[in-house]
């Protein structure tokens, strides 16, 4: 997947679009993703994917927008995963573009510069000031700048009520990880930075800051893993205890390895939630 950049100009000749927060890329993202890259392959279109930072929400409403499922650097990392993305492009949204009709967002964003032939959407997708581009303003649009709208319905895997990131976030929020991963299709995961090391041959014990801008879960004990931030080494069991810090209710996990830990005081880790140590009753 390549990273492109939107101030230049026609970055691409031809392509089939989609576009979104994708915030966690849970279930219904993928199927979404898969979509696009099938219809891509039947027109012989390369594939793109406009999402971005700060997501929308957190613009038109910063007072109420929800923390973030995750970075936006894990949300690349697992859009090109899905191996459906030739090239993505993160846009910074801000009040400019707020004000944007959907005619100006179509046309300069995913016309003029990612020649899209076909724009590929989920069946409640809108888009443009006031909400205005909806299923039905974008396929009349299209038919008039030359581009088509595939419509795709909304992903609802077995077991899992809602699939979106509002259920995942509620999910996480709730401490019910085991469910949030089968809508995620992965553990939650969480990057933090070491605040000290109470290690030992036999046991270590870190005490890791987390990113109050990613969703985390209640305090309380959970099973989960834990490896060095990067991708470097191996993911290891832990025992993971969410807790808040005084006097600033700073939320930090303490996890607790069966072995010793080198991780010292200002090193990245990443904190893997699995489920709760004790499920409830």
């Amino acid at each position: 997947m390549k990273i492109i950049n939107m101030t230049a100009q026609a970055a691409l000749q031809g392509s089939a679009v989609a576009v979104g927060s994708f915030d966690g890329v849970h279930r219904g993202h993928r199927q979404l993703l898969s979509a696009l890259r099938r219809i891509g392959a039947e027109a012989g279109l390369k594939t793109a994917l406009v999402t971005f930072d700060p997501l929308p929400r957190a613009v038109i409403f910063p007072e109420s927008a929800p923390p973030l499922i995750c970075s936006v650097q894990m949300r690349l990392q697992l859009l090109e995963q899905t191996g459906a993305v030739d090239y993505c492009c993160v846009l910074p949204f801000s009040e400019q573009m707020r004000q944007q009709t959907v005619e100006e967002f179509v046309e300069a964003s995913l016309i003029r510069r990612l020649g899209m032939r076909i724009l590929v959407v989920g069946e409640n997708f809108v888009c443009g000031r006031g909400r205005k581009g909806d299923v039905a303003y974008l396929t009349e649009f299209g038919r008039r700048y030359g581009f088509s709208v595939e419509v795709q319905p909304l992903h609802t895997p077995r077991g899992v009520p809602r699939c979106s990131s509002t259920e995942a976030r509620r999910l996480i929020e709730l401490g019910e990880l085991a469910d949030a991963a089968r809508l995620l299709d992965r553990a939650h995961e969480m990057t933090g930075v070491v605040l000290g090391n109470a290690g030992s041959k036999r046991r270590s014990i870190l005490h890791v800051a987390l990113d109050e801008n990613i969703c985390i879960p209640p305090e309380d004990d959970y099973l989960g893993a834990a490896r060095m931030s990067g991708g470097a080494g191996r993911w290891r069991k832990a025992m993971l205890k969410v807790c808040a810090t005084m006097p600033w209710r700073r939320r930090i996990v303490h996890l607790t390895f069966t072995s010793e830990h080198r991780a010292r005081a200002g090193d990245a880790l990443t904190t893997r939630f699995k489920q709760r140590a004790v499920a409830r009753t």
